[in-house]
């Protein structure tokens, strides 16, 4: 099966249905679970970073620094999951 949609160039494109990360739910478009959780942990990834170089630039603790990185990278990844799925149940800004 294969799924069309328009790029962000105003071209329609066809994309094999197995690769596609955004789905049509109840006639609306909506993010895959999958693409949730890439998107999660990648900015993790760079806010966690973030934040471990910021608390080795105050403190010069490498190993505080790794420390809080580990509890908050997980903590956070969460926190961010449950954010991207109830913003896609909020209909603000959403085109009908």
């Amino acid at each position: 099966m294969r799924f069309s949609h328009v790029d962000g160039r105003g071209r329609g494109s066809t994309v094999p249905k197995k690769f596609s990360f955004v789905k049509k739910v109840g006639g609306e478009m909506t993010e895959s679970k999958t693409r949730t959780i890439l998107k999660t942990v990648t900015w993790r990834m760079l806010a966690t970073c973030t934040t471990m170089l910021l608390i080795y630039f105050f403190t010069k603790r490498i190993t505080l620094s790794l420390g809080i990185g580990a509890v908050e990278v997980t903590v956070k990844m969460f926190i961010y999951f449950l954010h991207e799925r109830l913003w896609l149940k909020i209909k603000i800004g959403v085109p009908e």
